[in-house]
């Protein structure tokens, strides 16, 4: 039967349809408030074990994080899907799961993205993504058209950018290049996730260099004369977000040259963008 099972994480409910055999697979809904239950546990670590063998077929590799992602659908609680990372997040665990990734063959890459969203819901977790090199990899696979992937590495990007030690990472691997490439959606839920993305490196402004907020600026000024037009609708929470990103940024870009004594960095100095008028 089909059972809709969903999870808080970051204050947002993330539904996910579960194929339940008649046998019912160990789920981590009634994980204590102390650990993962033995038998989630053990069920764990079968599956990862499965993921990081070099001896497991591809197809093997990719089921075993499938079944992982079915046990974090079954987690009621930010707590218990926060236990459950902790037991199942090593680097071995997300250096396979980058292993699938670079090779993009569909569900595979989209699945190990997915994976490592949920592993994200824990901060040591989040610490081992970026160790095992999975940025660059993950925004240059979110240039490409691919609607699943991309939301799910959004996603994974919004909570690696709420992580300060990880923004100077993320400026490195490209990420503020990759929010201007993605401006040009018109997609609300992609949106969502971009507006996430800046609000989770602008804590940390410090690793975006001025030619860089400059740039951001002015792509997310040319999105927001989108919206006023009607070109570009937003949820009304991200249509404040946008506002709040808006305002941080002006005062960044404002405060630059007097904080530095010289003048306004050269707009053409920085990362390229496309078309700003092809936004919205």
């Amino acid at each position: 039967m089909a059972v809709e099972a969903k999870y808080q994480v970051r204050g947002l409910q993330y539904p996910t349809s579960l194929a339940m055999t008649t046998r019912p697979r160990p789920t981590a809904a009634a994980a204590s408030s102390s650990a993962v239950g033995w038998e989630v546990s053990a069920v764990v670590v079968a599956h990862c074990d499965t993921l990081t063998s070099v001896t497991s077929a591809a197809c093997e590799r990719v089921a075993a994080a499938h079944r992982l992602n079915e046990l974090f659908a079954s987690c009621q609680s930010r707590e218990a899907a926060g236990h459950l990372a902790s037991a199942a997040c090593s680097l071995a665990v997300v250096v396979a799961l980058l292993d699938l990734l670079v090779d993009g063959a569909p569900p595979g890459a989209e699945i190990a993205v997915q994976l490592m969203s949920h592993l994200s819901v824990h901060p040591a977790a989040c610490e081992t993504i970026e160790k095992a090199g999975v940025l660059p990899v993950l925004v240059a696979a979110l240039r490409p058209d691919e609607p699943l992937l991309r939301a799910e590495g959004l996603r994974l990007l919004a909570a690696l950018a709420e992580m300060p030690s990880l923004a100077a990472p993320l400026v490195r691997a490209g990420t503020v290049k990759l929010l201007g490439v993605l401006a040009a959606s018109t997609d609300p839920e992609c949106w969502h996730w971009l507006l996430e993305i800046c609000l989770g490196l602008l804590r940390s402004h410090q690793a975006v260099k001025p030619a860089q907020r400059r740039r951001l600026l002015d792509v997310l000024e040319a999105a927001h004369a989108c919206t006023r037009a009607g070109e570009l609708v937003l949820r009304p929470p991200d249509a404040r977000a946008l506002q709040r990103v808006l305002g941080e940024l002006r005062v960044l870009v404002r405060a630059a040259p007097s904080a530095k004594g010289r003048a306004p960095p050269d707009p053409s100095v920085g990362f390229g963008f496309a078309n700003l008028s092809s936004v919205g």
